[in-house]
Parts: structure tokens; sequence; C-alpha cells
């Protein structure tokens, strides 16, 4: 059981931000991106200290950029946050069917070059050859 200061009124927005997020995450991935997309916007939109802070932290780290440009950029910021949100509630509450449905894992192979490949199979190969190192990496 929580505990009973998480239920008082002051965490009752968050309560209900869960449960709306739990009721829409059997929704299509598609609507839940144009969802998320939307609440992102919203929240861009907002008098909140997160919006000040995003806004801050572009102009110091994008003076190159122009106003236009970091406006732009701050609203993409709020939608992918959107999103991400929706995406999480996924995450958190999807079978692990949907979840495999949705993703695509590769292996390492795929992003190593084959010549690094050969070098970790030398590598794992010494290791094997030589279990005394390996107890050095063992609890």
């Amino acid at each position: 059981m929580p505990p009973l200061r998480l239920l008082t009124p002051s965490h009752w927005p968050t309560w209900l931000g869960l449960g709306l997020l739990r009721m829409l995450a059997p929704l299509p991935l598609p609507l839940l991106h144009a969802l998320g997309g939307r609440l992102g916007r919203v929240m861009g939109l907002l008098p909140i200290r997160q919006v000040h802070v995003a806004r801050t932290n572009i102009e110091l780290c994008f003076p190159e950029l122009s106003a236009v440009q970091r406006k732009q950029l701050l609203k993409q910021h709020f939608v992918n946050i959107g999103i991400t949100m929706f995406e999480t509630a996924l995450a958190w509450w999807a079978s692990d069917a949907r979840i495999q449905r949705l993703t695509d894992v590769e292996g390492i192979e795929h992003h190593l070059n084959p010549q690094t490949i050969k070098q970790l199979q030398k590598f794992v190969s010494f290791l094997k050859s030589n279990p005394k190192i390996m107890e050095n990496f063992q609890d």
C-alpha cells in the first residue's frame, strides 16, 4: 500500500494523470503519438516553470539560432515530451506481445563492422581459455 501522504489532495492531479494514461494506453500507437503531440503543444503554452527552464536552456545552448528557430525547437521539445509520456504509459501497461509487435530490436552485429566482430570473438576466446582472468570479474 502506498504511503498515506500520496493520497492527499495535492497528489490527486498526478493520480488523475496516471489514470488517464492507463486508460489511453491500449489505443493504437499512431493515435497515442497524436494525442501526446497535442498534449505537449498545450504544455509548451502553459505558464509553468518547465517551459521557462526549457526556453532559457535553449537560449543559452543555442545562441546562434534565430528567435523563430528557438521557438520551433521549444515547441518540438514539448511535443516530444507529450509523446514520451504516452509511450511510457505503453511501456508500463502494454502486454509483452504488444511491445514485441511495436518494437524492432537488432543485435549488436548490425552496428559493428566485421573487423570489430572478429576482434570481439578473439577476445571472448581468450577469456574462455584463461579462466583465471574471468575470476577477477566475478563477485
